[in-house]
């Protein structure tokens, strides 16, 4: 017969072995889940590996219920602990910091508990039996596993400075490289001279600073009058381009073409066709208005209608 009857599912194997592995370690012999009533009475006790995927599982539950009506199962809860109403009075023990190792002292609740009921069991059967097996009241474990002493810190050697291969000289440019005074440069190139390692930069810098005092500071060119604001004080465009044509006219006479020549002609005679034409009515309605045509005061009033008229 087997001791201890471990009812897991497959998702929870690790843990399940884990088990076994401590209770084998006492002596114990291991077990699956109970398929007879038989095999369910000659055990000890049941762990039923209580989980998030066990209790979605059927046959699962229907396992753990029949070990929990035997009054032999012991619940190893990895989640929280069920309520009471489900596994009536079996013990349980909260496993869900557990790491997974079978030495791990959080186990020991979990074990004695077995322990007891496995050695009831074992009484129980072997109360007539010739050479019953002696009882004890801690079974034996295995030593808990001690932990490897910790290293001694390591002392990591001093790693020696490399030295800077420039000496001073790098010490002296790097002091001297921002400055605007060209004598620190000319120290710099009669210290070290011409082999040094930062001559031709010292003397570039040495020629910008010198050409840079010996320019003479040439005067700001001068500033232009603002300009007025557009739309104040400022005269028409049209009558600017008026006077201007005006004062060129006789310096620059207009070429007169023959184009030109026939459109004067054509306007002169427009305007003294209008002139006739305004004179002859005048006299018409002189004529008009006139009381008499025998009178000298009317005849003097036509003369200069026919005057006008024979000037046409």
């Amino acid at each position: 017969m087997a001791d201890v009857l471990i009812v897991c599912v497959r998702e929870d194997e690790p843990q399940a072995k884990a088990l076994a592995e401590m209770f084998e370690a006492a002596g114990f012999t291991i077990g699956g889940a109970p398929n007879s009533d038989g095999a369910l009475r000659s055990s000890g006790a049941g762990v039923i590996v209580w989980s998030q995927a066990s209790i979605r599982s059927r046959p699962f539950l229907d396992a753990a219920q029949r070990v929990i009506n035997a009054d032999k199962a012991v619940v190893a809860s990895l989640i929280e602990p069920p309520p009471p109403s489900s596994i009536g009075s079996s013990p349980a023990f909260d496993l869900s910091r557990w790491s997974g190792d079978p030495n791990d002292p959080s186990l020991d609740p979990l074990f004695f508990a077995v322990d007891r009921m496995v050695n009831a069991a074992r009484a129980s059967v072997g109360a007539g039996a010739p050479a019953p097996q002696a009882q004890f009241d801690e079974p034996p474990r295995l030593a808990p596993r001690a932990a490897p002493p910790p290293a001694p810190p390591q002392r990591l050697a001093p790693q020696p400075q490399q030295a800077d291969p420039l000496g001073g000289e790098a010490e002296h440019w790097r002091a001297i490289r921002d400055s605007r005074d060209p004598s620190v440069f000319m120290d710099y190139l009669a210290r070290y001279g011409a082999t040094g390692t930062f001559s031709e930069v010292a003397e570039l810098r040495l020629k910008q600073l010198t050409s840079a005092r010996a320019a003479p500071q040439q005067a700001p060119p001068p500033r232009a009058a603002p300009r007025p604001p557009r739309g104040l004080n400022r005269r028409p465009a049209g009558l600017i381009r008026r006077r201007s044509s005006a004062a060129n006219r006789h310096r620059h006479p207009r070429r007169v073409t023959p184009k030109r020549r026939v459109v004067q002609r054509r306007h002169r005679r427009n305007v003294i066709s209008i002139a006739t034409i305004c004179a002859i009515r005048h006299a018409i309605k002189a004529a008009h208005c006139a009381p008499s045509s025998s009178s000298p005061y009317s005849a003097a009033r036509r003369l200069p209608a026919v005057s006008i008229l024979a000037a046409a």
